[in-house]
């Protein structure tokens, strides 16, 4: 992303066009449409398009590969797909094996939904060795929302070493890596720079981001929703750019937002609330995980009592509530059919 346009195999004339136009690097170029370049830099159509081209080519490409090389395993770039299981063998059959490695992978929903819930389960699942579903790698959780729920997250790691208790030799906790961050320049900071250098010495596989809409929401006023746009296509590119480079998982959690348009789900209910950050965001999403609160429902419970003296013997002395939730999976016409 940050490469030189004079690195770049481009016609001279159209280079010194975007450089008058304060166009140096390839990330200033990618996140820009067509007709912005035009207009930016005083080019035509074409030319605007062999210039963009030029820099997708080398952006998003990596070196060629034959498809026997593929076939055979020997590949010099990994174009296999990993599927990392969410622990739940019914969703994981939805997602057609898992999470998928080099997309990036949505979590929305309301409030107290389980969208962190979801994510700390996978930063455990991601150690399982891949015969048991994981990644066999650690994992990185970047929090801008909260402080990350570290005793919410033990609880679940004594639950989960007691299910896994063959996998004796690892230690859950060793392999998460912890960022907190308040602002968009550290995040554009954790994406461009440290994350890159954890990737590269192998020590994780899954990518958390909790939550990329709390910044964006709090950063850009709606006057400002252009440069908002661009800003959330670059991190998107970045991210699915690591995604394919280290073969990693990417999972972003996203907020939501009340639903304007009175759209419908597929069941023809009303949707009360939308994911935010509208199209700008969800066309770089391969797969969306909506989750929601739809409903409460009571369910009895029958207690002993004890207390010869009140002779109360096996009454039913109280309730509890069960919260019901609901999860609505989309996947991007491109989502492969793993």
């Amino acid at each position: 992303m940050n490469k030189s346009l004079g690195e770049i195999d481009i016609n001279p004339r159209i280079a010194a066009a975007a450089k008058r136009a304060g166009l140096t690097t390839a990330g200033s170029v990618i996140t820009l449409s067509g007709p912005e370049l035009s207009h930016l830099t005083g080019l035509n159509s074409g030319d605007a398009k062999q210039l963009a081209d030029a820099v997708a080519e080398v952006v998003l490409f990596g070196p060629p590969t034959t498809a026997l090389e593929i076939l055979r395993g020997g590949s010099s770039s990994d174009y296999f797909m990993l599927k990392l299981s969410t622990g739940c063998r019914t969703l994981d059959q939805h997602l057609r094996g898992g999470v998928l490695t080099r997309v990036i992978t949505e979590v929305a929903g309301e409030s107290a939904a389980g969208k962190t819930q979801f994510c700390l389960q996978l930063c455990l699942t991601v150690q399982l060795p891949l015969k048991e579903g994981g990644l066999g790698s650690g994992d990185s959780i970047c929090c801008t929302e909260d402080t990350f729920p570290s005793k919410r997250f033990q609880q679940l790691v004594s639950c989960f070493s007691q299910q896994n208790a063959q996998l004796h030799d690892i230690c859950f906790t060793d392999h998460v890596y912890i960022d907190h961050i308040s602002d968009l320049d550290g995040l554009n900071s954790f994406v461009q720079k440290k994350l890159p250098l954890l990737l590269a010495r192998k020590s994780v596989q899954l990518v958390v981001i909790d939550s990329v809409a709390a910044l964006f929401r709090c950063h850009y006023e709606s006057h400002n929703l252009v440069a908002r746009a661009k800003h959330l296509a670059s991190l998107a590119t970045q991210l699915r750019k690591l995604a394919v480079q280290y073969n990693v998982a990417v999972v972003c959690v996203n907020q939501v937002t009340a639903n304007m348009s009175n759209t419908s789900d597929r069941d023809g209910n009303t949707r009360h609330s939308i994911p935010a950050l509208g199209m700008a965001w969800a066309d770089h999403v391969t797969c969306r995980l909506q989750m929601s609160r739809p409903q409460e429902s009571l369910v009895k419970v029958f207690i002993k009592d004890e207390d010869s003296t009140q002779k109360r013997k096996n009454a039913e002395t109280s309730k509890t509530i069960k919260t019901v939730r609901q999860l609505e999976l989309s996947l991007h016409p491109t989502y492969p059919m793993l």
